[in-house]
């Protein structure tokens, strides 16, 4: 048929057809680049086209320049040639789902075939061209499709509960990709669309998946041969593979692999040019494959190419974070509001339990340096019901707090992090969350009994089997007590880790959950929170506060009703259901349901960096000051309040200033982990061990914004001891999330929600995630820095592509399935170098999470020994992360291949000239530890000593806007400082051997940390 009349007039039955325009991006220049990182290939004899860094690419047969067909903000991937050679086909990112779309071969003409919340990845033709097939989890899981696209009929041809994916038809024939039945593997199985087929019918298995992983199948045009690429050695984390490139012949099953065995294969599908001639990309390069039938490897022929990257440059000049203000400030970290029958309001603030009644007047209820968290009241207003350290076991538990005598009682003895305690509504069960053995990934709800409850026996509560694994949010019971309503992360593959938010009702008696059917958005940290009689809940969907009316079980009773069209958070209800405490960019207020009168009510609190009291003079015998290559000996520094006022040649102390003798040791500025994460969940013990480690400042990109906000207050002002914090709010992600700290943004406004709440809390910078639209991606950056906000991403070309300004890790994980940054191998090629080469670019490597703990933990065993170590880590966790290491052990060669590949681009972009700042992705890797374990594989991998120090001082304070603050040991900066008994610019594991840690002038020895 013609389908170029057709496409022209094309108009989908399932959706309507979006015209895709590429938004007004404007490159300030181009990089021109040889070899990419992770892209597919396709061509014929005529053109060549390649989808590198998500544009695609036009390039004559024999190589060349490149020519772009597409714009950054596209992000098109899995380019297929139709087999008429005159229509791409690709799945695109630009609407902020994967949809797939066709063009003409010059770019023109482009639409979408499909379109919706849904995810539509990798197309492939049928012979004749009348067909696309595609994997898509329209249908709640990964399946396979195919679009007729004479007449735009959509057929769903698996329905296995597992993965289906990257199908490739030849004639009745479907080749895929499936995990079914414990068994990954290529599979086949008649797919003709015309005559149809059974959804359920079982295919055959042809190929296993030697390392339980194999990617895209191509068939050969004559159908005899079918290409494809797996792993022969593989670990899951740290996540690295070696592949192959292989072609099985369909007639012998017998199999050829093409590839040299040290090569680097992308995870990409091949692609066929004629019966004996294959297009693939290895080693960051298209090569041409004839298959010649004496010799197993075939003939290797490079495709040489030019391509020029559009890049914007970042110019901006950042505002000092707030973390460095010596100012007075209100206290804006509320967390948790409850209203109790009496209109008062119970939250927690710097650290501690207030009660604020009508008037403003405020009580403090708690009293100490532990955490409170995740505050419940009883029914009747009594108790309140919260998650503390506050024994100094260094676990959080469940706590009963009596309301009139203030008497607290434990009720839970596990070590596993309870969360979101929850009355019933008779006030005799409590529900609460606690972490699995798996970690964060393996939840439980477990249900304690109130009136059997023994203290001496808490370990008894019953265990709900069916209740969500993945960052469950709150709870809510139905107002007759039979089921549970929880907010989950729902995930439509086992091989994509975001997903979409939504209800799930457990049915106490039968421990059975059903999902509730609501819109997408909703954000599981607040909500579902039911009224007193238990007839509504209170959402947060897309931001905005939601409620719904429910019946006595539980079930949905009628429609959603917007209470208030503002960005919204922790929502309330008092106790006779007409009012909701709500959190909002103005701060605490209460939200009349019928009439959406507001009232403020944000309490007078506020604090103020604690620092040292008066002079005091540090005598050290060895200081390196953030930016040089060596030590200066034998110096006194003098500090006044917060400040350094002196730095000078030692000389004979004054009487009347105190002084610190480190004069057969070593100074160094306060380190900084540029990439942690906080859960408070964790309890108070995490601000210690970061000081414990000489880690002065942290900067946390992601996490929920009022609880970060709290951490740098409480810390900040002294409450509780714990590093400065530079935070950038909840990732900015989009309609899909992977982590409970992330917001929805898929539209303007909500983006704008986003920045004045963070004009308000004091966000350091602002961090893009992996499903937020490129459009909005690049509106981030533009919007950021007009408030002096540096952009970070995971991304690489679509955030430092648009005049972002830093990346998160070498690696990352991205919204394609594994990494647009680095192979599978860990390799990064010219493509990546020259983006993060970029002017004013920073970049987080974290080594540590690539396989830099393993490689440590191997060769310095000791490490477990030591006394940080020892002290703020359980005997548990600590065995539980020797077997782990032990585990990982057995794959150590392969995980050393690709430290060392993550290594070498370390090493080139440090000879670029590029600004690497430290970071550990801490809570994967103990916190502390993990930035001396990173540091060390700064010098493994070819770095100075000092040059690696600087990333976790000079460099990490200049990318953060403070270089007139800390990261240098200099006259007029604050006094972050740490005290070492050993030489780290001749062994870095001497930083371990921390003496004393001063933040803003206030001195901790290490003992007082270890308490």
């Amino acid at each position: 048929m013609n389908l170029t009349k057709y496409f022209a007039g094309l108009l989908l039955s399932v959706s309507a057809t979006l015209i895709i325009s590429s938004c007004t991006i404007q490159p300030e220049y181009a990089l021109p680049v040889s070899s990419g990182t992770r892209f597919a290939v396709t061509g014929n004899a005529d053109t060549v086209y390649f989808d590198m860094q998500g544009i695609l690419w036009r390039l004559p047969p024999a190589g060349g320049d490149a020519v772009a067909l597409t714009a950054a903000s596209d992000d098109l991937r899995r380019v297929q040639l139709s087999p008429d050679g005159r229509w791409l086909a690709a799945q695109s990112f630009a609407t902020g789902a994967w949809d797939i779309v066709v063009m003409r071969t010059d770019g023109s003409a482009r639409r979408n075939l499909t379109a919706g919340p849904h995810d539509d990845r990798d197309p492939a033709w049928s012979d004749d061209g009348q067909t696309l097939l595609f994997t898509s989890d329209r249908a709640g899981n990964e399946d396979i499709w195919s679009l007729d696209v004479t007449g735009g009929a959509l057929r769903q041809l698996t329905t296995d509960a597992a993965d289906d994916y990257a199908p490739s038809p030849r004639g009745e024939t479907m080749w895929f990709v499936s995990n079914r039945g414990g068994k990954p593997g290529l599979y086949r199985r008649d797919a003709n669309p015309q005559q149809g087929t059974d959804p359920a019918a079982d295919p055959v298995l042809i190929a296993r998946a030697p390392a339980g992983r194999l990617h895209a199948p191509r068939v050969s045009p004559d159908g005899q041969s079918v290409a494809f690429v797996q792993a022969v050695q593989r670990n899951g984390f740290p996540g690295v593979a070696r592949n192959e490139l292989v072609v099985l012949d369909m007639n012998t099953g017998a199999t050829r692999t093409l590839s040299a065995e040290r090569s680097d294969v992308f995870s990409m599908p091949p692609a066929w040019m004629d019966d004996d001639t294959l297009l693939a990309t290895i080693d960051g390069g298209i090569q041409r494959i004839d298959l010649d039938p004496d010799d197993d490897t075939g003939n290797y022929t490079a495709v040489p190419f030019t391509a020029r990257l559009p890049l914007a440059r970042s110019t901006f000049t950042p505002r000092t974070p707030l973390a460095f203000s010596p100012a007075t400030q209100p206290a804006l970290g509320i967390v948790d509001p409850v209203m109790l029958p009496d209109d008062t309001i119970v939250f927690t603030a710097l650290g501690d339990l207030w009660r604020l009644d009508a008037d403003g007047d405020l009580t403090q209820l708690t009293d100490d340096a532990f955490v409170e968290r995740d505050v419940t009241v009883s029914p009747d207003g009594k108790r309140l019901a919260f998650i503390s350290d506050r024994q100094g076991e260094g676990d959080m538990q469940v706590w009963l707090y009596d309301l009139k005598t203030g008497a607290a009682r434990k009720m839970t003895g596990r070590s596993n992090g309870p969360r979101y305690p929850t009355f019933s509504p008779d006030g005799t069960q409590l529900a609460y969350q606690e972490v699995g053995p798996r970690g964060t990934q393996d939840f439980t709800v477990r249900v304690l009994d109130l009136i059997t409850h023994h203290p001496d026996q808490p370990n008894r509560p019953r265990k709900l089997r069916s209740s969500p694994k993945i960052w469950p949010g709150r709870m809510s019971f139905s107002a007759d007590g039979t089921h549970l309503t929880v907010a989950e992360l729902h995930r439509t593959s086992d091989r994509i880790g975001d997903g979409r938010n939504r209800l799930v009702r457990i049915n106490l008696a039968t421990d059975t959950a059903t999902p509730l059917e609501l819109p997408d958005g909703i954000t599981p940290d607040f909500g579902p929170v039911a009224g007193p009689d238990g007839r509504q809940l209170a959402l947060i969907i897309d931001g905005a506060l939601w409620r719904v009316p429910v019946a006595t079980n539980g079930q949905l009773d009628g429609a959603l009703i917007r209470v208030l069209d503002a960005l919204s958070e922790s929502p309330a209800f008092s106790h006779d259901g007409r009012r909701i405490a709500v959190l909002t960019s103005h701060g605490l207020e209460t939200i009349d349901i019928d009439t959406g009168t507001r009232n403020t009510r944000n309490p007078m609190l506020s604090w103020q960096p604690a620092e040292g009291t008066g002079r005091q003079l540090i005598h050290a015998g060895r200081l390196w000051d953030g930016s040089s290559n060596d030590y200066r000996y034998d110096i006194d520094i003098v500090i006044d309040a917060a400040r350094i006022i002196s730095i000078r040649p030692h000389a004979t102390h004054p009487n009347d200033i105190p002084v610190i003798d480190a004069s057969e040791r070593t100074l160094l500025p306060g380190l900084i982990d540029h990439h942690v994460h906080f859960e408070a969940h964790k309890g108070e013990w995490i601000g210690r061990s970061l000081l414990a480690y000489g880690i002065t400042t942290a900067v946390e990109p992601g996490g929920l914004p009022y609880e970060s906000r709290e951490h740098l207050e409480s810390w900040l002002s002294g409450r509780r001891p714990g590093p400065r914090l530079v935070f950038a709010g909840p990732q900015l992600d989009g309609a899909r999330r992977t982590f409970y700290f992330a917001s929805h943004i898929n539209n303007e406004q909500r983006l704008q929600w986003e920045l004045e709440r963070g004009k308000r809390l004091g966000y350091g910078f602002l961090k893009t995630y992996r499903r937020m639209k490129p459009e909005l991606q690049a509106h981030t950056v533009n919007l950021g820095h007009a408030w002096g906000w540096p952009v970070t991403a995971h991304a690489g070309l679509r955030n430092l592509g648009f005049g972002g300004d830093r990346t998160e890790h070498l690696r990352g994980s991205g919204r394609m399935a594994g990494s647009a940054k680095q192979s599978d191998l860990l390799v990064s090629y010219a493509d990546m170098l020259s983006i993060y080469s970029a002017p004013q670019v920073a970049v987080t490597p974290t080594l540590v999470n690539q396989g830099g703990f393993f490689d440590f933990a191997l060769r310095f065993p000791e490490f477990a020994n030591g006394v940080q170590y020892q002290a703020l880590y359980s005997p548990a966790y600590r065995k539980n992360l020797a077997g782990f290491t032990r585990m990982v052990s057995k794959k150590i060669e392969l995980i050393r291949t690709g430290l060392g590949n993550a290594e070498a681009t370390l090493k080139e972009l440090d000879e670029r000239g590029v600004t690497i700042v430290a970071g550990t992705d801490s809570p994967i890797f103990p916190y502390g530890l993990a930035l001396v374990i990173e540091l060390q594989g700064y010098v493994d991998a070819g770095l100075t000593p000092a040059a690696a120090l600087r990333t976790a001082t000079s460099n990490a304070a200049r990318a953060m806007g403070a270089a007139d603050e800390v990261g240098r040991v200099a006259v007029g900066l604050l006094a972050d400082l740490i005290i070492i008994d050993g030489d780290p610019l001749a062994k870095m594991t001497d930083l371990l051997q921390i003496e004393g840690v001063m933040m803003n002038g206030r001195y901790h020895g290490i003992e007082t940390l270890l308490k």
